[in-house]
């Protein structure tokens, strides 16, 4: 009886051919010294050299059997453990691209808003791996698991056994490579430019540095700007602070108040009180509250002035020095509320779109076939209820616009040529330069006076 017993080439498989022979057994010891002979040593199927032996039997001298009688043990290589990011950061460094195909490469994106105990990141954890071994008994070293761990930044917290990243607080998403964190504020350490783009978030923000031309800035929360602003809109729902200037065709709209260094040719707009440290050089102010521009040293003669523009609020106005010797046109109202008269010429204008178009629905009217007249008669009293509302807004809101008496302008210093005082209708005109003073509505005389000290 001849045995060959053949390895795999990868080791993981033994193949058995038996010549039967006249006369000679074939037994399982026997195969058994043939396999330890060819250094078989690990996963020897029994069932399959019991099942050759009774196979040998039943063939006929000098037949051939060949029969797999040992199979190696294949390595199971580890699972990598792997963090499931749950946020999406949105935020692109390419810039978006418009509808005519151009990139604005000021609007990266807007920053992601997140709430406390929100849930940002989850772990899957690895599985380790199994070595195997070949058919000789040599061990198949298995790829070991890589582990990893939750991004776990500032204001996040590692919960839920250790699988779970969450929010500490509410706050401003910030993603970096191999953290997550999130901040009470929107910190940008530097200028704002095309490395940052445009800000839109739900939180408040900080710019340490100045935002440059055609960014803008849309905040639930505050605005702090340690630098300037030059031709930037900036929109918060809280109060807007800018440390040095608010320049040239800039735009501010606060919910609350406004503080900053300077204000040179721009629109400022505040729900509350308006504060500027120097000067406020043509620009236009609306204040829901006070407009306060501070006198600075007695040394500076540009400090506390007000030169140029429009400046509204609705309680009181202050400053060191209004107008210029050269007569620029500069006027100063109190005792309304400014974000209501801009409500009302609002108002006024879109009643006004609705009247033309009811003119216009009434020239079409005999025109329109008969299967269209339905919908035309649809649109035309949807708009008469639009009207209507307007209309009842904007008589609730004039009637509430008579000047407050505690009202009142007070220049410091100087009023000059071509300054205008208004308390609501009431007007009083200056002529020639000439010391400050304390002016104020008096209702009994329905006119503006001099409060004397």
């Amino acid at each position: 009886m001849a045995i060959e017993v053949e390895i795999s080439g990868d080791g993981m498989s033994a193949w058995a051919t038996v010549v039967r022979e006249e006369d000679v057994e074939t037994t399982l010891p026997v195969l058994r010294a043939a396999l330890r002979s060819a250094g078989v040593a690990f996963g020897i199927d029994v069932r399959a050299l019991l099942a050759l032996v009774e196979e040998v039997k039943a063939r006929a001298a000098g037949e051939r059997i060949r029969r797999q009688i040992a199979s190696g043990a294949p390595r199971v290589d580890g699972t990598d453990a792997r963090v499931e990011i749950l946020v999406e950061d949105p935020r692109r460094s390419g810039g978006t691209e418009r509808q005519d195909g151009r990139i604005d490469f000021r609007d990266q994106g807007q920053f992601v808003a997140v709430a406390r105990d929100q849930l940002l990141a989850r772990l899957h954890p690895g599985k380790p791996g199994t070595d195997g071994r070949d058919v000789r008994g040599r061990k198949i070293g298995a790829t070991p698991a890589q582990t990893a761990r939750l991004p776990e930044g500032s204001g996040t917290k590692v919960a839920g056994a250790g699988l779970e990243l969450r929010a500490k607080r509410a706050g401003v998403l910030r993603t970096e490579p191999g953290r997550i964190s999130v901040d009470e504020l929107l910190r940008i350490a530097g200028d704002l430019d095309y490395r940052v783009g445009n800000i839109d978030c739900r939180g408040s923000v900080q710019i340490r540095g100045d935002v440059l031309p055609d960014f803008h800035i849309r905040a639930d929360g505050d605005v702090w700007i340690d630098g300037s602003i030059d031709s930037v809109e900036v929109k918060a729902g809280g109060t807007v602070h800018v440390g040095q200037g608010i320049l040239r065709g800039s735009r501010v709209h606060a919910a609350m108040d406004v503080s900053a260094g300077h204000l040179i040719e721009s629109y400022v707009e505040a729900g509350r009180d308006v504060l500027v440290q120097r000067e406020v050089l043509h620009s236009t102010v609306n204040a829901g509250g006070s407009v306060l521009v501070r006198p600075g040293s007695a040394g500076d003669p540009h400090a506390g002035r007000i030169v140029g523009g429009a400046v509204r609020a609705r309680l009181r106005l202050e400053a060191a020095v209004a107008g210029k010797k050269s007569g620029v046109a500069t006027e100063l109202v109190v005792g309304v509320d400014p974000l209501v008269a801009i409500r009302c010429l609002q108002l006024r204008a879109e009643a006004e779109r609705l009247r033309s178009n009811a003119r216009r629905f009434e020239r079409l009217r005999p025109l329109t076939a008969t299967r269209m007249a339905p919908e035309l008669d649809r649109l035309a009293q949807a708009q008469e209820e639009d009207l209507r509302r307007i209309e009842l807004e904007l008589a609730r809101l004039e009637a509430a616009r008579s000047p407050d008496p505690s009202a009142y302008v007070k220049i410091g210093r100087e009023i000059n040529e071509g300054v205008r005082i208004w308390f609501g209708p009431s007007e009083l005109a200056f002529y020639d330069s000439r010391c400050g003073g304390w002016f104020v509505f008096d209702s009994t005389r329905g006119r503006i006076t001099e409060r004397r000290p």
